[in-house]
């Protein structure tokens, strides 16, 4: 099975870890590894509005400059964060997409968003990415920007989970795959801004409110019994 992988952008050098140079290959390498628990540690202590590049820069012991070339301002630095969080958790969606062929279709999908919705588990996690996604709304002002490339790109998750419910008989032939793709992604952003918000007591509040609105999304476009 083909992994995903983020789209192409600016940030493929980065995320191969190769620059102009030797010497840029070996910053961009440090950026690379250390960036995410750098991003969410700096982050963390001083808050996405106090946090300076220098700061990151200098968590990530990499030069200011390096930094700057790849991510010339915050904000793409947190669209590079996302990514590498995204690499982080690819595996795992990869391995729900292949193990989920047991599973009913409402199972499959709820498990599919809340698998994505993962890894903010803490107070902490949830007030970074709160301001993570303040700032990626922030520069969402072309219908082709970064924040619709991640938009775009758990869609086609979702749309490759229903295409595979929908090639093995667990939904209607004639069910809206396009409309319902939207639906459902809708159901996992409005999702993840509850938890964000510190919204569920728990996991298994989580889960429930999860699976009951996907049941509501697909009632009607499953096979009869």
């Amino acid at each position: 099975m083909r992994p995903f992988s983020p789209p192409e952008s600016r940030l493929n050098d980065w995320a191969n870890g190769k620059g102009s140079t030797p010497g840029e290959d070996r910053g961009l390498t440090t950026v690379n590894k250390n960036l995410p628990s750098t991003t969410e540690g700096t982050t963390s202590e001083h808050g996405y509005e106090q946090t300076t590049m220098e700061d990151v820069a200098a968590e990530a012991d990499v030069s200011a400059p390096t930094l700057y070339r790849y991510f010339p301002r915050k904000s793409e630095l947190m669209t590079g964060f996302f990514w590498k969080e995204r690499e982080r958790l690819a595996g795992a969606l990869d391995a729900f997409h292949k193990n989920s062929a047991s599973l009913d279709a409402v199972s499959a999908v709820a498990g599919l968003l809340l698998l994505n919705n993962s890894g903010v588990g803490t107070k902490a996690q949830r007030k970074l990415w709160r301001e993570a996604m303040a700032a990626l709304l922030r520069m969402h002002d072309t219908p082709d920007d970064a924040f619709r490339a991640i938009k775009r790109y758990f869609e086609k998750r979702i749309e490759r989970m229903l295409e595979r419910l929908h090639h093995d008989g667990r939904l209607h032939k004639d069910a809206p795959l396009p409309a319902l793709v939207k639906v459902l992604y809708a159901v996992a952003a409005e999702n993840y801004y509850r938890v964000l918000a510190n919204e569920f007591r728990n996991a298994s509040e989580e889960r429930i409110a999860m699976e009951e609105q996907v049941a509501a999304i697909l009632k009607g476009w499953l096979p009869k019994a």
